[in-house]
């Protein structure tokens, strides 16, 4: 039986179009060598573009599934399942994909790179001649991801907290930026951990961790910053991050007490 898994940018820019086709290019190596065929559709008024995989059920397997939802979503794209959708929204999602004027059916997974390369830049990626290189996980510092990011020196060991994924035993390129260095510093690493939003708790965030395999450099940037965040936790108490909505009213003036009237102490006598 046949299954298909779509990737979707909404309302793309250009800019993105070269993140698009890293991704649609990185494809092959995403299926381990699963045997598939990949569409591609744009529609021009909307922005919409999609790539859907078509392969049999056996090569969407769960790790597959995580790998490729993970990196559509580092992208800006949703990833998911055809067949998880409810009729109702598969019906919505052919009625798109039958809008796009532009479309390339039945690429093997083996021709991805040359045809779905020249489909994406045809759009008019700002780089329309810009080879493709393979994609990197970037950590910025110093971002709003910043808090969800810690590292353990002593086991090389990065958590990056997340909904998303990659599998187990993945090996990733990772480029992590800090506001003193001019340019990110590069490396490797690999998945050692994952875990998910149903195991999460306090103090155990959803993410997975990631093993610094090299280089020292990489290594120690982070040791550092590591230190320095321990250098600066003087807190008395801890602070317990709310993500609820707050909110903050004037509490009402309070009503003056009535006045009470001390009797004078009796005269002392003997």
């Amino acid at each position: 039986m046949l299954a298909e898994y779509a990737i979707v940018f909404v309302r793309a820019p250009k800019e993105r179009l070269v993140a698009a086709e890293r991704l649609v290019c990185s494809l092959p190596g995403f299926l381990g060598g699963g045997v598939a065929e990949c569409d591609l559709h744009h529609c021009a008024a909307s922005g919409y573009l999609a790539a859907v995989l078509r392969g049999a059920r056996e090569v969407f397997r769960p790790e597959v599934v995580a790998r490729i939802g993970f990196w559509a979503a580092r992208v800006g794209a949703r990833g998911f399942l055809v067949g998880d959708l409810s009729p109702e929204e598969q019906e919505r999602f052919r009625a798109e994909l039958r809008l796009c004027e532009r479309t390339v059916e039945g690429t093997l997974l083996g021709q991805i790179e040359e045809i779905g390369g020249r489909f994406l830049r045809a759009l008019g990626s700002p780089l329309p001649q810009r080879p493709v290189a393979r994609l990197v996980l970037g950590v910025d510092l110093d971002g709003p991801g910043g808090r969800g990011i810690h590292y353990r020196p002593e086991s090389r060991a990065l958590l990056v907290a997340g909904a998303l994924a990659p599998p187990r035993g993945d090996q990733l390129a990772v480029a992590v930026r800090e506001h003193r260095l001019p340019r990110p510093v590069e490396g490797w690493a690999t998945v050692v951990e994952v875990r998910g939003r149903e195991e999460a708790g306090p103090g155990k965030p959803a993410g997975f961790v990631l093993r610094i395999e090299g280089p020292a450099a990489l290594h120690e940037l982070l040791a550092a910053r590591a230190r320095d965040e321990k250098a600066q936790e003087v807190r008395a108490a801890p602070r317990f991050p709310v993500k609820a909505p707050v909110a903050v009213r004037p509490a009402p003036p309070r009503a003056a007490a009535p006045a009470v009237l001390v009797p004078p102490p009796p005269p002392a006598h003997a």
